[in-house]
Formats: structure tokens, sequence, C-alpha cells
């Protein structure tokens, strides 16, 4: 059984006190070091507690070849560091940048050193991208060592701004690297190989990294080592450029700027700093990567600030009334009637009420049926780059009263519902005849009472008012003929006789029967009839419901109306709204046009809950109950199963011993289906026949990838869209479910991210279109 001694039971490499404990090797690998010398310096930075090796098997390893992360390097920094300035770092500093840390997912147990790097300037926060991929540390290359180490020695000896290297490799080097490397070179602390090169880009490993600390430490603590560079002033303007912004949940900006004489600076705005640009006052959320400006601060604070040049350009504000809703790439508002939409950038900021918040608690108070008004900030391609959203708390008042205890009640107006508490006095109820609240609590749920609240200054209930109820003479006329009728008030349905001689009225004008008897099914009307002694009708007074609700599943649809069937196999048709464009669909909670709705339904069965406006559908709610046409996700001939997607969802079935297939018309086989979609990365689209087990007879394959394509040089990736030779194509659906292809190997997107983010590898791609211009496939050849 294998035991590994690590710092806080996490790091691979373990950095202890540095208390010195001499004794000899006792490393069972000490000859298996990269050059002989090493083997001392890794003796000693064990003695002096910086370095401790791993017991396996009752045995001692120091593994000198292995890789450092850059974690471990920033630790063993501070661990010299801290020995030095016989100072550790402060809980409060370590609380200030905790917020920084965990967006970068840096683990816990670096978080004192890393803290203390960021206080002092060691690095910058936009470093911190380059410690962590997800939740895994990344190793380190020996130039971004040698300045972390350098800048930590720059607070004591003076650094050379203008230096210049004499490696072989100098030009390899980055030029702001440069000046810490000189130092590190200077002291005799970190030099190049034996052929005069410093091999910045290869990862250190632990024996070299034991030099280096060894090093440091014996320089730091040696006699006449502390002659002190003067400290940068703590106060001032400088001009300087943005590396990294961040607003952070206090609302405050917090900047890593790099400035004119090439030193960093982490600094913090709050809220309450004002940014101009061009003589403007600008919102902080304006400021971002590779921006100039003129800062004047004192301490980590920013005093006041100017954009004297934007990377990205400054955008626009605007205000609307009303969020209508938010999609995975869009955001849609209203200003009245008038609906807008815009495209949010990856990177989109969100407040609500003034607090920072996220997209997705944006979108579930959307769901809970929360009204926002909302503040849009754009950048100069009219990207939504950050969200303002303001509960509208002005809820209406009047509504149909659908729950009533002692502490709440809810009314519905419209297809929304609002919840109100109740003041603690005694409730007064009106416009009943002698009704009281105990009778009101009893009987609402058997009549729909429509109500008015009056509220106190907390917003509580303190009157309800009542304007119209529901019972044997008022309701919902669900059935008419020539010569009788049936209203459904509450949970209850009345039938009644029809008068010959009645009289109508719809939404307050003289009306006819036959309006009623060939509308009632696709307009909602709210009727009040006057009865004779007999029970007949002699007066109609029909108003249309603005918005009312059918469920069932979807039998037929056209340009102009629906047809759905209920449960008792009844069916309903339904004109929808002129502009089918205005229907607002979703399937399986993801949104649709109408005639995408269209062109699917005769393939699977869809179950629907419809909302109407004036009689008129304009909102489709459907749920795929069965799907046998989609694009081909997987094909597992040992559990004899196939995948296909059906809009937003995977379905799975069960094949048939005697499957038959077809590919792009022709016969084929399983197995060759198979072959070319899981080894050769082709994308189908399937038509799949069942027989009475729901178990699949037939497949038929048309491959997908002989749409349209787009050819050029990748240029940017992000898990919504790709850019290639500048222009903008969004993938067609989750990007886990999209083929990337890259030098003719099956590969994620995680791959080909890192490979052109990460290792800078250079990419001319094509891309697979369907007919939305949405990319199905990623064809990558590295150039």
């Amino acid at each position: 059984m294998k035991k590994i001694i690590t710092f806080a039971t996490t790091a691979a490499l373990l950095l202890g006190s540095t208390g010195v404990t001499a004794f000899g090797s006792t490393f069972a690998d000490i000859d298996t070091v990269p050059w002989p010398g090493a083997a001392t310096f890794l003796d000693q930075a064990a003695s002096l507690g910086l370095m401790s090796g791993y017991t396996e098997d009752g045995k001692k390893y120091c593994k000198p070849r292995n890789p450092v992360t850059y974690c471990e390097a920033t630790q063993l920094m501070y661990s010299i560091m801290k020995t030095y300035t016989k100072q550790d770092v402060t809980s409060t500093t370590i609380t200030k940048w905790t917020p920084i840390m965990q967006a970068y997912k840096i683990p816990t147990w670096a978080y004192n050193a890393v803290a203390y790097a960021l206080e002092n300037g060691i690095l910058i926060t936009n470093d911190l991208s380059e410690f962590m991929s997800g939740t895994t540390q990344k190793n380190a290359p020996r130039e971004k060592v040698g300045v972390i180490f350098g800048k930590a020695l720059g607070k004591i000896y003076t650094v050379d701004t203008s230096a210049k290297l004499t490696y072989k490799d100098a030009a390899s080097i980055t030029a702001s690297a440069a000046p810490y490397l000189d130092l590190l070179y200077d002291k005799n602390i970190m030099v190049g190989d034996d052929m005069g090169n410093f091999n910045p880009k290869v990862n250190i490993n632990r024996a070299e990294m034991a030099v280096l600390s060894v090093k440091t430490y014996n320089t730091l603590t040696s006699s006449g080592s502390q002659t002190q560079q003067p400290e940068t002033p703590s106060s001032g303007t400088v001009s300087c450029t943005v590396v990294s912004a961040s607003l952070l949940s206090s609302g405050e900006l917090f900047l890593s700027l790099k400035t004119s004489s090439g030193s960093g600076l982490n600094l913090f705005a709050a809220s309450s700093i004002k940014p101009t640009y061009n003589g403007e006052t600008v919102s902080l959320s304006d400021i971002g990567k590779d921006d100039t400006l003129s800062v004047t601060y004192s301490g980590d604070q920013i005093k006041s600030l100017t954009i004297t040049k934007s990377a990205g350009g400054i955008g626009s504000s605007q205000s609307y009334d009303e969020i209508k809703k938010i999609s995975s790439t869009k955001i849609y508002v209203l200003n009245g009637s008038k609906e807008y939409n815009f495209y949010l950038d990856d990177d989109v900021k969100v407040t609500i009420d003034g607090s920072s918040s996220t997209l997705k608690k944006l979108t579930d108070g959307l769901d809970d049926d929360k009204v926002y008004s909302v503040k849009l900030r754009l950048d100069k391609d009219e990207y939504v780059i950050q969200i303002d959203a303001t509960e509208n708390n002005n809820n209406p008042r009047t509504g149909t009263l659908t729950y009533l205890d002692s502490d709440e009640l809810t009314i519905k107006a419209g297809s929304k519902e609002y919840d109100y508490d109740l003041a603690d006095d005694d409730i007064t109820v009106s416009g009943g005849s002698s009704m009281t609240f105990s009778k009101l609590k009893r009987d609402y749920e058997d009549y729909n009472y429509n109500v008015t609240l009056t509220l106190n200054s907390s917003n509580k209930v303190t009157k309800i008012t009542i304007n119209s109820a529901e019972d044997e003479e008022n309701g919902i006329l669900t059935y008419i003929n020539s010569n009788r009728l049936t209203i459904k008030a509450g949970s209850k349905e009345y039938d009644y006789r029809i008068d010959e001689d009645v009289k109508v009225t719809i939404d307050g004008k003289s009306g006819s029967l036959s309006t009623l008897k060939d509308n009632y099914k696709s307009v909602s009307y709210r009727v009040s009839l006057t009865l004779d002694r007999d029970d007949y009708v002699t007066k109609i007074e029909a108003t249309k419901d603005e918005e009312s609700v059918s469920e069932g599943t979807l039998t037929y649809m056209s340009s102009s109306y629906i047809k759905i069937e209920d449960k008792d196999e009844k069916e309903y048709k339904y004109d929808v709204l002129d502009d089918t464009d205005d229907i607002d669909v979703t399937i399986d909670g993801k949104s649709f046009s109408y005639d995408q709705l269209r062109d699917r339904y005769k393939d699977s069965t869809y179950e629907v809950e419809l909302t109407f406006k004036s009689g008129e559908v304009s909102k489709i709610k459907a749920t795929n109950k069965d799907a046998t046409k989609g694009e081909l996700r997987d094909i597992d001939l040992d559990d004899e199963t196939i995948i296909i997607r059906v809009d937003s969802r995977n379905k799975t079935y069960d094949l048939a011993s005697d499957v038959t297939v077809t590919i792009d018309g022709s016969s084929s086989s399983l197995s060759k289906l198979d072959r070319e979609f899981n080894d050769y990365g082709y994308n189908f689209t399937v038509e799949l026949t069942l027989d009475s087990k729901d178990r699949v007879t037939k497949i038929k394959a048309t491959d997908s990838d002989s749409g349209d394509t787009v050819k050029g040089d990748l240029d940017k990736l992000t898990s919504l869209y790709i850019t290639v030779d500048d222009e903008k194509y969004y993938f067609a659906d989750d990007v886990d479910d999209i083929t990337f292809i890259v030098d003719d190997r099956t590969r994620d997107y995680d791959w080909l991210y890192d490979a052109f983010y990460e290792d800078d590898d250079d990419f001319r791609v094509t891309l697979t279109l369907n007919s939305k211009d949405e990319v199905t496939k990623v064809t990558a050849t590295t150039r």
C-alpha cells in the first residue's frame, strides 16, 4: 500500500516550516537525478523543510524528474519569503483575495501563498488563469517560476528593468520576464544549461526546483542580504493597461493593471467610483481587458479613473419595461407592447436589485413568474455585456382568487399568479352579499371570485373587494347549441335550457346565439345568465377571457389554426395569431418557432398546453412523448440499443434482432452504420420503425454532413459559438453533443479549446452547417 506524504494532504510537493533539521540522504531514488549535482540540493531542500519526498512501501523517494505545478512553486516562494520577513500573511488579506482565488479554482491549501503573492504584486489575477485546468493543477514552465521568484526577490533587491539576457534562446523569453530572470542570474540562483540555453517553455522539475529554492533561501539568509530596495509608492497617479477586470459580488471592480514602467498593480474600485470616457461618465462594467487608464490610487483603493483608450469600445445603456424571456443566447424585452431581442455576450454580468447575481438566478425568477424591469448595457456590437434587473413589485391587485388561508392569498391575473401576505389585523371583505372572511375562505375553491386587494404600507392585504364570482349563473361557457348551454363555475358545471327569445350581448355589444355557437370552442367566454322562474335562460351577457389554457394531444397544425385532442378523444380546433412568429413555442422547455414545431409534430406525439390571447393561441408549451426521427447519438451493439436526439432530449430504443438498415437510400447493415458513426465520426439523421414492443426493426439513415460547409482559420472558440475568418457561427446543440474531428481523430470541445488557447496551436477548420446555419460538426487541421 502506498502512503504519500503531502502538504495539507493535497499538494504533491510538501512545503513545511523552514526550521533546519539536518540529516543524510534517505531517498531511495537519489541516483535518478537529472544531473549529479542535483542530489545535494534535494537533500538540502529536505533538511531545510522546504521539500519532502514520497513514502511508498516503507521507502522514501524524491522523484526528481517529476514536474512542479504553479501552486506548488508559489507555495515554495511564500515559505521562503515568510522565513525571511518573519511575517505570515494575515487572515484579512486571505479573506480579501478569497473571491478571486475561488473564481480561479485555486485549491484551498494554496490560499495563503497565492494571497501573499497577490497582495504584494508578485502575481496579478490574470496570472491565475494559468494555474488550473478545471480543478486540476497545471505544471509550471521554467520562465513562469523564475518570474515568481524574481518578483519576490525584487521586493528586496534592485531590478534592472532594461536588462538584456545573454542566453542563446533569449529571443524565446518574454520581454517582461527578462528583468526578473536577470536578477536570478545575477544572484547565481537560476541559470541556463550547459549549452547556454535557459529553456523558458520547458516545465520545471523537482530537481531544478530544489536548486532554485535552496539558492534563494541561502541568498536571503546569508550575511549582507538585507540591502532593501526603496518601496513602490503606495499612492499616486499612473498610466496603465488593464490586464484583467472582475466585477465582485460587493459591486467593487477589481483591476489587475500593468503600468507604463512594466510593474503590476492590483487595485479595487468601489461601486461609488464613476469612470469617465471622453468627458462623459460611464459604468465600471465598461472597463475591460487592454483598456488604457489614468488611475489615481491610495493603497489598493482607486480614488478616480479615466478611460483614455477603450480596446473594446464603449457601448450604450438602454432601459426596458420588462424582461419577457431569456434563452441560451438571447434576452427578449418589452417596452409597452413592442418586443426587442439582443444577443448575450459570453461573459455577460448580471445584477438583480443592485446585487451581483447570475443569469440562472434571473431565469429562475422568470420561471417563478417574477416580473423585472431591466437596464441593458450593450457593447459596440450591440451584444449585452451587463443586465441590471429590478424586480417589479407593483404586481396587479385585481385577479381571480386561487388560494386563501389565514396568512396569505394568491390571485391569478392573466396567465400568472401573485402571492400576498395578509395583515395581522382582521381582514375586511366587501362586495359580496353578507360575505365574511371565513365564508370566503370556505367557498373560494367552488366559486372563482374576481377580487381587488387593498394593501397597507408593508404590502400586506387589509381588504378584499369581491368584483364578481362564479356561481350557478356566472361562469365559463363550455357548451352551447340552439336549445341549451353549459357553464363551469369553479369545480362545478351547470346545464340550462335556452329561451327561444334569448338576448345576447358580447363584450357589452349586441350579439347573437350563432356567434357564441360558432366560436365558443376557440374563444373562452365568461358569461352571466339571467333566468326566468322556470330556469330558462332569457339573457346571456358574454365577455371574452383575455387568456385561458387548454391541454391535450397535438393532432394538426396549419398556418392559421391548430387542433388538439383531449383524454376523451374529443378534438378541439383553435385559431392562432395571424403572425405565427409572435407565438411563444417551447418543446421540452427549449425555445422553438411555430414553424419548427409544425415541421416536427407528425413525427412524434406532442402533449401541449395552450395559452390564448383574445381567443387565439399565443403560446404553446409542448412535451415530446415519443420520437422516432432525429439525430443519431449512439449505437451500442453489445447492449443492443440506439440513442437518437429529438428536439432537446435523447431517446433510447432497444434494437430488434433482425434490424434492417439503409444509408442514403442504399441497403446497408447495422455494423456498417455503427462503424461509420463511432469509428469514422460521420453524422446521421435517422428515422426508426418500431414493432409492437417499441423495438427498432428498421433504421433509415441519412448522412447529415452533406449540407453546407464553411472553411477558414479558427479565430475564437466558446461553448456557444465558433468564429472563423471573423464570422461567428452558433452551435446547433450543446457543445458536448457536437462532433469534433481534429487531424482525422475524434476529439471533443475541451480538447480543441486547450489545443487552441493553452498550446497556441493554429487550426484550419471546416464547419458543417444545418439549414439554420448552425454548426453540427467541426473538422480541424493543425497548420
